[in-house]
């Protein structure tokens, strides 16, 4: 299932979201996950809502820079994938990563989506 969410995020907007639909992959824009970082810099919100059912953090449209992805990781327990791609074009550049790339909740590393796939020169 697609869920697509247009507009400015709230500092709690994305948790609400993933709650409230069981979302288990997000992808948006590091600046989005800055924003929520600006108003909520200890996430607070984050601690009110059920994130169980997120896997997956995916960011794109933009260099996610190192500070925002260990926020990211901390405050939505998963995976933080950068894959510097267009939006646009992320999940379908991205979905099969997840599968061979494989993070766990408790080894929460540093990766990009940079393998190659088919039909992608990369």
């Amino acid at each position: 299932m697609n869920l697509p969410y247009a507009g400015t995020p709230d500092a709690g907007q994305f948790f609400r979201v993933i709650e409230t639909h069981g979302v288990n992959g997000l992808f948006t824009a590091p600046t989005a996950i800055r924003a929520i970082k600006r108003d909520d810099p200890t996430a607070c919100l984050a601690k009110t809502y059920d994130l169980s059912s997120l896997r997956y953090l995916f960011v794109a449209g933009e260099h996610c820079d190192h500070g925002t992805r260990v926020w990211a990781q901390e405050h939505f327990r998963v995976p933080v994938l950068n894959n510097w791609w267009q939006t646009e074009t992320g999940t379908s550049s991205t979905h099969h990563s997840r599968l061979t790339i494989r993070p766990t909740r408790r080894n929460l590393i540093p990766v990009k989506s940079v393998l190659e796939f088919l039909n992608f020169m990369l």
